[in-house]
């Protein structure tokens, strides 16, 4: 009951958070994150540094995003583009490897804008405990650091990188391309977009492939 009003309910939360107090804003469809963006842009994101004095700001915007639900081509897309590069704001994708309990808190606790995107496609789907015969998987050491799933007894032929269900997409082909054409990847699957911690991708890119 409250239709249009992305931008209001943004502001509202971004000036409760500035009291200090937790606190979350819920957009039902992503597409609309982008009434948002001047309050998340012009506001949000220049308040914790605005005043020459860090200022914990604990707000997280939450929304889904992603299509083949057949809600039509206003409720499909996939916009967390807008987000990317914004400064002093983090933007979180959750991975097919699921979320830990204390993710929401653990995200409040860092005092900066957060963008929490959820894709629609794996709302059904419990999280990864299984991949490829072929594959194993190094879990990050922190969470800017990506899920790498990598070949277990071979250098890889490429590097493959992917968040959101695009990562779901990516894991099931793993298997189909190993026995089928014998192509093996090391796939990062990142979970925080912005800001991008690229040694990951840069160290698999410049590993030389099996001879």
């Amino acid at each position: 009951n409250f239709p249009i009003s992305e931008q209001g309910i943004t502001g509202f939360t971004i000036g409760r958070a500035l009291l200090g107090n937790p606190t979350i804003a819920e957009i039902m469809f992503g597409d609309f994150a982008t009434l948002t963006i001047d309050q998340l842009r012009q506001q949000a994101s220049k308040i914790v540094g605005i005043y020459g004095q860090a200022i914990n700001l604990p707000f997280l915007l939450r929304t889904p995003m992603g299509g083949r639900r057949g809600y039509g081509p206003t409720h499909s897309q996939s916009y967390e583009g807008l987000f990317l590069g914004i400064p002093n704001t983090v933007v979180f994708a959750v991975s097919p490897f699921g979320v830990g309990e204390s993710l929401v808190s653990d995200l409040l606790a860092l005092g900066l804008p957060t963008i929490l995107i959820e894709n629609k496609d794996l709302y059904p789907l419990s999280p990864r405990q299984e991949i490829s015969p072929f594959y194993q998987v190094s879990e990050p050491s922190n969470s800017m650091q990506p899920f790498r799933v990598h070949p277990r007894s071979r250098r890889a032929d490429a590097t493959l990188i992917a968040y959101g269900f695009s990562a779901e997409l990516a894991l099931r082909a793993l298997d189909a391309l190993a026995r089928r054409s014998e192509i093996f990847v090391d796939l990062l699957i990142y979970e925080i977009l912005s800001p991008l911690d690229t040694d990951e991708a840069v160290h698999s890119l410049l590993q030389p492939p099996e001879p």
